[in-house]
Order: structure tokens, then C-alpha cells, then sequence
């Protein structure tokens, strides 16, 4: 997969490798505003070109803050400016928020073999981290007097959202200058993803994509090739710190409980009412603690189902970003 590079004076092409199924990359590329850039596709039986697309300057993001809205909504706001006389006063906003959560019981022992056995710190399932994208958003200076975008708001979180129910939550905020053409496509694109299921929601062959079939030019092609520079910011809410108001950090209900095991075979008679033996219980519960006697032998486990106790089945991973 070719992306070619042309100026008033040569073009040249630079070929893309493919990392995995669908993922094309080039590293170590001068991208230079004064070149426009295509994008062209061969496949077994088609070829596919782009329009040639301008490299525009994007200005960096002044600040990014929270407001309230209501007494439900925390929105994430973002301002900018440009001061370059030339720029295209179209943009777009796109973010990744990362949050931390947590377990609603901390299992520190594991199961196997049905012996409870500590956990490595690596293998640790009570707190978790997951990103989320956020839909694009598209924003215009043309027709004001300033270059200059205030309180954009690039992310909507409902005050019983899990995202501010945890200790921390950041936000990566992208902003890249586009051009008209772009912005016509992105506001048409996110037209018919807000209107999906209504009757007169878009039909997606309506949105005019800037890549062509050079065999057949009324074969309908999904998606926009474009080339821009990026700007982004990141931003951190600490809620130990007490940086939202009072009631929006609220920890978040989970009907859990804690069982206890029957009394472990050939140690003591007499099991506890309503248990289950240690033998039926699968390796993925979280064992909570362990009844031990007098001498430290264990009598029984407290045990939490994997629901419960793994963190990582609600879709998040016990690695910390490196930005934590």
C-alpha cells in the first residue's frame, strides 16, 4: 500500500508495511506542510487512489477543564487558538478516557488444586484500568473574528458513571486542524451514527468518501484518508483529592458477598451451615481469607465467586499505564 508525496517539484512514494490484518504503518516520515499526500490501494482485483490532501498546522490546546451541567453531568471542556493567518478554522476533537476501578472484594489467595495459595503482586485482580474512546467532535471558527475555540466539550460523564466513581480519571484529548472537505464528511458521519434507528436517520452510501475505484468510480467506498498534525493534552481528575464537588464521587454498589467453605476434610466435623465444599469450588473464585485454628491450620476458606473478585472481567487489565 503506496502513500505518494507531492510538491511543485517531484513525487515520491512511500510504501506501507502491513503489522497485522488491516494495520498498515510507516515510521521515521518528514511530513512537510508545503506537500499534499494520496493514498493509493492495489489489491488483487481493484485499485483504489485518494484525493490528494494538504498537511495543515494544528495549534497546541491551551487547557482542558470540567464544568457542571445540572446537577447530573460533569463535561469535560476543552480551549484553543490559532494564530497562523493561513489555517483552515475547521477542527477535530477526539479523546481516550482512562479510569481506575476496582473489585467489589479484594481476593488476595487464588485456588489451585482447591488449596488456597497467595497470589503473586502481578496476579493481583482487585484493581483494573480501562479505556474508553469518546465520539469524535467537530468544531468551526469560520465566520468569527478570532481563530479561537472555547469550551469545547469533548466528553459527557453522568455523575453515577463508573469513570469518576474510582480514585483517578484521565483524559487524552487529540485536536487536529482539518479541512472543509473533512469537515463536511466528519459532520454527515456523525449525523448518521446519532441518528441510527430513527426514521430519518442517513443512509451510510450518502456520506461521499474522498477514496475512489480507479476501475469502477461508482463502487461505493467506506471511509476518508486524511493527513494531519496532531496536537494532544492530557488531564487528570484525582478524586482523593477532592477535586469534584461532594456526590460525584460515589462508590458503586455491587451485590457481593463473601462465603464461607464447609471445614476442610479430616480437620474438623462439624461444617458450618450452608457451605460449599472446598472440592466443588472452581480455580477462578478469589479466596478472601482463610478460618484457620488454633496451631494456624486452616479450617475453612472465605471464598468470593470470580464476578466478584476479578476485576478483569468487566474488560480492564491489572497493568498500570505508564502515565499513572
Amino acid at each position: 500500500m503506496p502513500l505518494s508525496q507531492l510538491n511543485h517539484r517531484t513525487e515520491r512514494t512511500i510504501s506501507l508495511h502491513e503489522d497485522a490484518a488491516g494495520s498498515y504503518t510507516a515510521s521515521g516520515l518528514a511530513v512537510s506542510n508545503t506537500s499534499t499526500y494520496s493514498l493509493h490501494i492495489e489489491t488483487s482485483d481493484n485499485d483504489y487512489r485518494s484525493d490528494p490532501m494538504k498537511v495543515y498546522s494544528t495549534p497546541p490546546i491551551d487547557s482542558i477543564y470540567w464544568t457542571i451541567s445540572g446537577a447530573d453531568r460533569l463535561e469535560i471542556r476543552t480551549d484553543s487558538h490559532n494564530s497562523d493567518p493561513n489555517s483552515t478554522k475547521y477542527y477535530l476533537f477526539s479523546a481516550v478516557e482512562t479510569y481506575e476501578y476496582h473489585a467489589a472484594i479484594n481476593a488476595h489467595w487464588k485456588l489451585v488444586d482447591h488449596v488456597a495459595v497467595e497470589r503473586l503482586p502481578e496476579e493481583e485482580r482487585y484493581t483494573c484500568y480501562i479505556d474508553e474512546r469518546t465520539p469524535n467532535v467537530i468544531a468551526s471558527t469560520k465566520g468569527l473574528k478570532e481563530d479561537r475555540l472555547t469550551g469545547v466539550r469533548v466528553s459527557i460523564i453522568e455523575r453515577s458513571s463508573p469513570k469518576i466513581s474510582a480514585p483517578r480519571y484521565t483524559i487524552l484529548i487529540k485536536q487536529r486542524a482539518i479541512s472543509q472537505e473533512e469537515y463536511t464528511y466528519q459532520r454527515l458521519l456523525l449525523n448518521s451514527t446519532e441518528q441510527q434507528g430513527s426514521l430519518f436517520a442517513q443512509i451510510p452510501g450518502e456520506i461521499p468518501s474522498n477514496v475512489r475505484s480507479t476501475k469502477d468510480p461508482g463502487e461505493y467506498v467506506l471511509g476518508y484518508f486524511r493527513a494531519q498534525q496532531i496536537q494532544e493534552l492530557r488531564y487528570f481528575i484525582d478524586n482523593y483529592q477532592h477535586q469534584l464537588p461532594g456526590g460525584f464521587y460515589q462508590k458503586p454498589y455491587v451485590p457481593c458477598q463473601a462465603e464461607q467453605s464447609c471445614y476442610l476434610h479430616g480437620i474438623f466435623s462439624a461444617p458450618p451451615g450452608n457451605c460449599v465444599d472446598v472440592s466443588a469450588l472452581s480455580d477462578v473464585v478469589g479466596i478472601v481469607s482463610i478460618v484457620e485454628d488454633a496451631n494456624r491450620r486452616p479450617l475453612a476458606y472465605i471464598w468470593a465467586t470470580a464476578e466478584c473478585s476479578d476485576c478483569t472481567l468487566r474488560g480492564g487489565t491489572t497493568i498500570k499505564p505508564p502515565f499513572w
